[in-house]
């Protein structure tokens, strides 16, 4: 009976990477009395009170996460919860960061606590079996512990992945109030001017659209699809003039890099140009230089419009 309890809170606690509570060992037969063995055979530790860690399981950002979570009956939030939800910006962060909603405020050198003074069971969700507010919630308090910039990089990819822009918004509407808790930076990134049309498909892609902002270059159309003579797709270009034919891309080593991807660029740069476009592309280089970038892509664009305005093409 005792080895069947141990290998129910085993496989638990491989499903909570490595770790549990007192609490649900116990709901499982395993109290503290018949804990004392598995201390005494090296089969568990006790990383922070309460919480059992099976011996051996990796020691991960995960586990330490869980581990929080478990032992303050705490919920990740903030960054470590958008690293959890995959959010652009967010995915690479190992803060271990979370939201209580009773007891006192720990002081934890390995973690960043918060005060949730209202967490709804419908701002919860499991990601990857660790209790972590979703996404919305997690965009209301980003703010609080980030930027203007990064709060809205991670609004962007959440409406990327399909997260409902309604949702996030009633969300918003039910937590908003005054001080640190971090919803003026969503209220700000949502009523942006930038915020109207489709979302774009990087940050990086944001960034250049607001290096091109310029009276001259207000006729910019996002994701333009440039067809063949026979309908087909050719290319479709980040920002397009379409009067004067003129795709600018945002380049990056992720998306243009490697033989097969630099072919594949050489050749939709000659089918393009075969239908009398021209493209541009702009790099990270360019957006830590955003005039010098801007008066090239000027020059470039007034060259163009005397042509067109010569040729009548």
């Amino acid at each position: 009976m005792a080895t069947h309890r141990w290998r129910v809170v085993a496989e638990l606690a491989v499903a909570q990477h490595g770790v549990v509570s007192r609490g649900q060992a116990a709901e499982e037969g395993l109290d503290h009395d018949r804990l004392r063995p598995l201390f005494a055979r090296g089969l568990i530790d006790e990383p922070l009170p309460s919480v059992l860690r099976i011996a051996g399981s990796p020691r991960t950002w995960r586990q330490e996460l869980m581990t929080i979570c478990l032992a303050f009956d705490a919920v990740a939030s903030h960054r470590s919860a958008g690293a959890l939800h995959l959010l652009d910006g967010l995915i690479d962060n190992r803060t271990i960061e979370v939201s209580l909603v009773q007891g006192r405020q720990r002081d934890l050198p390995v973690a960043v606590f918060h005060r949730a003074r209202e967490l709804d069971r419908g701002d919860l969700t499991k990601v990857d079996g660790i209790p972590v507010t979703n996404i919305a919630r997690t965009l209301c308090d980003l703010g609080a512990v980030l930027s203007d910039d990064e709060v809205a990089r991670a609004l962007d990819d959440a409406l990327r992945k399909g997260a409902s822009a309604r949702w996030i918004g009633h969300t918003l509407s039910r937590l908003d109030r005054p001080g640190p808790s971090g919803t003026g930076a969503l209220w700000r990134a949502l009523q942006s001017s930038e915020r109207s049309g489709v979302v774009p498909d990087s940050w990086r892609e944001r960034v250049t659209q607001r290096l091109l902002k310029h009276p001259e270059l207000s006729g910019l159309v996002p994701q333009h699809q440039i067809l063949g003579l026979d309908g087909s797709a050719v290319a479709r270009p980040d920002f397009a003039l379409v009067e004067i034919r003129l795709g600018i891309e945002d380049h990056s080593d992720q998306w243009h890099y490697g033989p097969r991807r630099g072919n594949r660029d050489r050749r939709r740069d000659l089918a393009v140009g075969r239908l009398g476009w021209q493209l541009l592309y702009l790099d990270a280089s360019d957006h830590r230089r955003p005039h010098d970038a801007l008066d090239a892509v000027l020059d470039v664009v007034r060259f163009r419009r005397s042509l067109f305005d010569r040729t009548g093409a």
